[in-house]
């Protein structure tokens, strides 16, 4: 019976992803999601994979495997229209997000008119 409301669960939490995912799909834009909410979703969800494994949980396994799939596609949407500009995970947790106008600098002197 528990195992059952955790398949229950786990499809309930797992399902809820398809919308955003397939709304991401259709417009072809993510500009409305956090970097730091999804990547912070796509972190824990792994996490949870992982110790789903390691107790051998078949509900957890199952459920975040394929939220894992779906967060992947939504991640990897998010950072491919943010651009690798504005990636502070791949600069570092430290960095500085710099804005439009600091970019506009390292481009020729002509495209700065």
């Amino acid at each position: 019976m528990i195992e059952l409301i955790g398949l229950a669960a786990g499809m309930l939490t797992t399902g809820s992803q398809f919308p955003q995912a397939w709304k991401i799909h259709k417009t072809k834009s993510t500009g409305d999601l956090s970097c730091l909410w999804v990547s912070i979703l796509f972190a824990g969800t792994c996490v949870w994979l992982c110790y789903g494994l390691a107790i051998k949980d078949i509900p957890l396994i199952l459920w975040n495997g394929i939220s894992i799939i779906t967060l992947g596609y939504i991640v990897f949407h998010k950072y491919r229209d943010i651009g690798p500009y504005y990636m502070p995970l791949l600069r570092g947790p430290f960095a500085i997000i710099k804005t439009k106008t600091d970019r506009i600098d390292t481009q020729s002197p002509k495209e700065n008119l």
